[in-house]
């Protein structure tokens, strides 16, 4: 497990230096990043990667890898706890009790649920995207200013 533990980390660890070494403006990155943030915290597996599709061929200005290395940070281990403060959030928004009645019960509960946490993990993605912004935009503009971009055949770009 420590191993694994270390090989995500490595790993985690060159996508961010890769990241940093993109030559684009500091609000374009993390802009893609808090995009990502936002998206990746809340749990709807697969329509939040489409929809991150759709903003970047929108938004041009926003930054794909820097998205995608944000989907990568957030994935399900550090996303699961979210998860239970989202639903607590929610439930403090929604009364208890069933507001839409369908045949089966099992419906009934998973949409109670699932808005619970799905508006809860709104609230809690949009507070940790801002602050990611603010977080990436004043690490890549410290990087870049402490290590200039270089115009190279091998560098990422975007």
């Amino acid at each position: 497990m420590k191993k694994l533990i270390k090989k995500y980390y490595e790993k985690l660890k060159q996508h961010v230096i890769d990241v940093l070494k993109i030559k684009k403006s500091p609000h374009s990155i993390a802009m893609g990043f808090a995009v990502g943030t936002f998206l990746e915290i809340i749990p709807l597996p697969g329509i939040t990667f489409l929809v991150g599709l759709l903003i970047v061929f929108i938004f041009k200005k926003i930054n794909k890898i820097s998205m995608l290395l944000a989907f990568l940070f957030w994935n399900i281990l550090l996303t699961g706890p979210l998860y239970i403060l989202a639903f607590q959030i929610g439930n403090m928004l929604f009364e208890p009790g069933n507001v839409v009645f369908f045949h089966y019960q099992f419906l009934d509960i998973a949409y109670n649920f699932a808005r619970r946490v799905v508006v809860g993990a709104a609230i809690i993605g949009f507070f940790v995207a801002v602050i990611s912004y603010f977080g990436m935009f004043y690490i890549i503009k410290w990087y870049q200013k402490k290590y200039p971009p270089v115009e190279d055949e091998f560098s990422i770009v975007d």
